[in-house]
């Protein structure tokens, strides 16, 4: 006589689905301030007067680079700045809606 196999349960599902929403939830209080706040510091020069980050394409024109900021020699962040400035411009309640 054989024995079945021990079968094992399915994960529960209903855990899953709300993991996600788990970790996002927190961290969209945490900034959830900062979403009407004005640009500050480096902002100004790497975000409101960046001409490179008006236009994504060309992709190279939007991953260059302002000389003297604090975004030269870093154009995945000019292309993420540039992603966000075509959803909402200047406007950050605008991109965090696409975000969430």
């Amino acid at each position: 006589m054989t024995k079945a196999p021990p079968t094992i349960p399915a994960p529960p599902t209903h855990r899953v689905r709300w993991l996600p929403w788990l970790i996002l939830l927190p961290i969209l209080l945490a900034y959830s301030n900062t979403f009407s706040a004005p640009f500050i510091f480096d902002d100004h020069d790497s975000i409101v007067t960046n001409p490179h980050i008006r236009r994504l394409w060309p992709i190279w024109e939007a991953m260059r680079t302002p000389k003297y900021s604090t975004v030269s020699r870093r154009p995945i962040v000019c292309l993420t700045l540039a992603l966000n400035y075509a959803v909402g411009q200047l406007h950050v309640r605008a991109t965090t809606r696409s975000i969430s």
